[in-house]
């Protein structure tokens, strides 16, 4: 005789995976809106305050490129 094989799947042993965290321009973004200042990121981050700045300066270069592109786009409408 034959045992079919189970169609339920065993329950899940573990939580499922949380996201790991935030990209690391997405951590110094929330520590600026936070009211920290560079030098708190850093110690907060593990980083030196040069890498804090250079963070902001991707984020602030992001800005500018998605408001670049949403005003050229505007302007050929």
């Amino acid at each position: 005789m034959q045992v079919a094989p189970s169609t339920s799947s065993p329950p899940p042993t573990s939580t499922p995976p949380q996201p790991t965290s935030l990209p690391p321009e997405g951590e110094v973004l929330a520590l600026i809106v936070s009211g920290a200042s560079n030098r708190e990121i850093a110690a907060a981050l593990y980083i030196s305050e040069r890498k804090v700045k250079n963070h902001i300066t991707s984020i602030l270069g992001t800005q500018a490129a998605m408001f670049a592109s949403a005003y050229l786009g505007w302007l050929h409408d």
